[in-house]
């Protein structure tokens, strides 16, 4: 008879431990807490960081759409006056890339978030975690590719604008 085999202490370590994860996304509950510049509410946020989605890379291996994305941030943050000052600027090493989720942070698509870009502030009412993550560009025309959103992401850090009626309508349960 084949000889049944048994769980090491790692394998169930393992098994609680994911246990224990699958439990704590179960329980939370997600709270919009505040809306503002990421470099006052994300912890650490350097005004020459950008973050991004994807793991750690050098701004030389990122693909078109991630550099570009990171161009027309510089520009927005006037660092740059347009997309090859600003591809200067990002392959020099003066701005210091890191990915969104080493800082507690989500971004759509290329994920690009620089110091004034506004992000919602997460907050997880049961266990107390914070995450953050910038507005969506929506549809169509995005940060990459055009002035219009330019001017629309600066219509939205503008005092006055978009951030007063976020934030209005904090706090607010999301999950």
């Amino acid at each position: 008879m084949p000889e049944k085999k048994t769980r090491s202490d790692t394998e169930e370590k393992i098994t609680a431990a994911n246990k224990k994860a699958v439990d704590i996304m179960n329980k939370g509950k997600a709270v919009l807490v505040d809306f503002d510049e990421a470099r006052t509410v994300i912890p650490g946020f350097k005004e020459n960081m950008i973050l991004h989605a994807g793991p750690p890379i050098a701004y030389n291996k990122m693909i078109d759409p991630m550099r570009v994305a990171i161009q027309g941030a510089l520009i927005l943050e006037g660092r740059a006056k347009d997309l090859k000052e600003a591809d200067t600027l990002a392959a020099g090493g003066e701005i210091e890339f890191k990915p969104c989720h080493e800082m507690s942070a989500v971004g759509p698509m290329a994920g690009v978030t620089s110091p004034s870009m506004y992000v919602a502030v997460v907050e997880n009412a049961e266990y107390g975690n914070r995450a953050f993550c910038n507005l969506h560009e929506g549809r169509g025309k995005i940060l990459r590719s055009s002035r219009s959103i330019l001017r629309r992401n600066a219509a939205r850090r503008s005092p006055g604008v978009i951030a007063p009626l976020l934030i209005q309508i904090k706090p607010f349960v999301i999950i």
